[in-house]
């Protein structure tokens, strides 16, 4: 059986291997939309909780899957825009300028949520209808 120098058989390298450095999965700006866990917001809204900034509904009337979907997709973008200005006081923070105030800082949400698009998270209507479905399968939802 004829083998590669440095290797048992077996393709393992008998030398001890040198250090490797890890790969950073996050990208280099603007990082990862935060996510608005589907499960808990379903959860929350239909109990009338008002998750995530989404308003609160009537537990016994519920609401339609597209309501569902829509205040979900809302929280979202809520959520990426109060990133938005979280990574704006961190700038800030670096350069040693002042941080904002909080009318400043509700000013930058008002002005991150008038210009983030609708589309932006492009968020797929399976996951809030997998949830649904697993709710009703699970006796938490009725159909009505």
């Amino acid at each position: 059986m004829s083998t590669a120098a440095g290797t048992g058989g077996c393709g393992r390298n008998r030398e001890p291997k040198a250090k490797q450095m890890a790969i950073p999965i996050s990208p280099e700006r603007g990082g990862f939309l935060r996510s608005c866990y589907t499960g808990i917001f379903i959860r929350d809204f239909l109990g009338g909780r008002g998750p995530f900034g989404s308003p609160a509904i009537d537990p016994e009337v519920r609401a339609c899957q597209e309501d569902i979907f829509y205040h979900y997709k809302q929280a979202v973008i809520r959520a990426y825009a109060e990133d938005a200005v979280a990574y704006e006081v961190e700038e800030r923070i670096r350069k040693k300028l002042p941080p904002y105030t909080e009318e400043e800082i509700d000013e930058r949400l008002r002005y991150y949520l008038e210009r983030i698009p609708y589309k932006l998270s492009q968020i797929p209507l399976l996951p809030p209808l997998v949830s649904l479905a697993e709710a009703v399968r699970l006796g938490r939802i009725h159909r009505s």
